[in-house]
Parts: structure tokens; C-alpha cells; sequence
């Protein structure tokens, strides 16, 4: 099955804007990840079928450092190879 990830510093704004989105990818048969800071609106998500990896993300993201050392724990977790193929 093929399989997305849907990175965003932000649950509720996908919640609110990209709901729709998510729903058709499931209704087409793709397993969703969703990874984000941890919200409320993520038990939302699990229970129409994403699956939830929670990471830290500055909501700021004006800052190279933070940035890169996000960028280094997806490399450091090899989040992408966790999931599998």
C-alpha cells in the first residue's frame, strides 16, 4: 500500500484546512502519517485511520539551528525507514 506523510508544525490547522484531503487519501486506500507536536485533535485523525508520529517542532521556524537539529532527529530516528516499505 502506498503511504504519505503529512508533516506539519500544526494540527489544528489541519484540522481546519486540510481535512478534506486527508480523507479522500484514506478513501483511496493510502495509509496516512501524520507528523506533528502532539494536539487534541489528533485522536481526530487516528480514529478515521492515520497513524500519528509525534515529533517536536518549533511553530516559529525562523531559527536554522532548531531547524537543523529537526532535520538531523528524521535523519538520527530514519523516521521514513521506520515505517518500512
Amino acid at each position: 500500500m502506498k503511504k504519505i506523510f503529512v508533516l506539519t508544525n500544526s494540527i489544528n490547522g489541519l484540522y481546519n484546512f486540510r481535512r478534506e484531503v486527508i480523507i479522500e487519501l484514506l478513501n483511496e486506500g493510502y495509509d496516512v502519517f501524520i507528523v506533528a507536536p502532539h494536539s487534541e485533535k489528533v485522536s481526530y485523525f487516528n480514529e478515521i485511520g492515520c497513524d500519528f508520529i509525534e515529533v517536536s517542532i518549533s511553530r516559529r521556524g525562523k531559527n536554522l539551528i532548531t531547524d537543523l537539529k529537526l532535520l538531523l532527529k528524521y535523519i538520527k530516528f530514519s523516521l521514513l525507514r521506520k515505517i518500512g516499505d
